[in-house]
């Protein structure tokens, strides 16, 4: 008894603070990594939940409202631009030119795109618009998610279908290409 209160009365040997904090460094190390991957995984998804939802009001609003409603960012003068970096809007367009009609939002959208550039795949249209139906008005499209730094992270998709319905894809084998079921083979600039 009389050993082990002296030695909790002495506290630890500078040897045994050394090496635990030796061992700390180290396992440190080793997580950095992993923890800076798991940092941009979770905003990765937290980016496609806000553009799902995005995406499911724009939907709902043309079915419930009767009316074409436009998905895009806007430029400084109103106008639908094909650059998802900037702030997203939902709108109705029933006269289908790419301006708020009477200049109303309906929602705005401003993604935390950290560590990611956002792309379309829009055939040059850059927007997505939904009919009185919830289906796609025109033609398909879709969304591509490119990390900065794709050692930490891969890239992900998210095709919109003629019917309206949209769903993410992710690199599953981190080859940097996502295969679609046509064979289409999607990579990052």
């Amino acid at each position: 008894m009389s050993i082990s209160k002296n030695r909790l009365g002495n506290g630890f040997s500078l040897l045994e603070v050394l090496l635990c904090i030796a061992l700390l460094a180290i396992v440190a190390s080793l997580s950095a990594p992993n923890l800076a991957g798991l940092i941009l995984d979770s905003r990765k998804r937290v980016i496609f939940n806000e553009l799902h939802g995005f995406l499911a009001f724009g939907r709902w609003t043309a079915v419930s409202k009767q009316s074409l409603v436009t998905i895009c960012p806007l430029s400084t003068s109103g106008v639908c631009v094909d650059d998802w970096n900037r702030p997203i809007s939902a709108f109705i367009d029933a006269d289908k030119d790419r301006r708020p009609d009477d200049g109303i939002l309906l929602k705005q959208l401003t993604l935390d795109l950290k560590g990611f550039t956002l792309t379309s795949r829009t055939a040059g249209r850059g927007y997505f618009r939904f009919n009185s139906e919830g289906a796609a008005h025109g033609s398909m499209g879709s969304l591509l998610l490119c990390p900065h730094n794709q050692r930490l992270e891969t890239m992900a998709y998210m095709p919109v279908n003629l019917a309206g319905r949209f769903r993410v894809e992710d690199d599953r084998d981190h080859d940097g290409i996502i295969r679609t079921a046509s064979g289409t083979k999607i990579s990052c600039p």
